[in-house]
């Protein structure tokens, strides 16, 4: 299977239209160097992420590439009641814990409204990668998004809390 990637000027920024539009799948890390996958379901994306269409590209093709690290993962305890009306649980938490597979704990937008920037753990891997494992050039680009506090036993994250 193919992907067409458009190609973007490094620092053309992603336009706020294209954000209400567009479910984003972007990065950032911890303060302990853990990786942190969201989706960000039309919502408001970070500035530090929607400063450059092609750095978030180059992230994106970075991380889905990545080999499997371990094929466990950890699916939130209370993902049934953070995310009511799900009907395929299965396809649902697919792609998220793909991501965990690689070593990324992966986090889903709670409420699918431009405004709101509420993201719930949907998976978190067995096996952690973390941010010095990184070529220096994708370490780069996503050591821009930082979390406040630590990933590691979260399950709810406030999106405006992230630089």
């Amino acid at each position: 299977m193919t992907s067409i990637i458009r190609e973007y000027p490094f620092n053309m920024q992603i336009r706020e239209i294209d954000q209400e539009i567009t479910d984003y799948d972007w990065y950032g890390v911890d303060p302990q160097g853990h990786l942190v996958h969201f989706t960000s379901a039309g919502g408001v994306l970070p500035p530090s992420v929607a400063a450059s269409h092609e750095a978030l590209a180059q992230v994106q093709a970075y991380f889905r590439a990545l080999p499997i690290r371990s094929v466990l993962v950890h699916l939130n305890p209370t993902l049934e009641q953070l995310v009511a009306g799900v009907t395929d649980w299965r396809r649902y938490t697919e792609s998220f814990a793909s991501s965990a597979q690689r070593g990324l704990f992966a986090f889903d937008k709670t409420a699918a409204t431009r405004l709101d920037q509420h993201y719930h753990l949907v998976a978190s891997p067995h096996q952690a990668l973390l941010l010095q494992e990184l070529p220096h050039a994708i370490a780069n680009v996503v050591s821009r998004t930082r979390l406040p506090d630590v990933v590691l036993g979260c399950t709810v994250l406030d999106g405006q809390r992230i630089l």
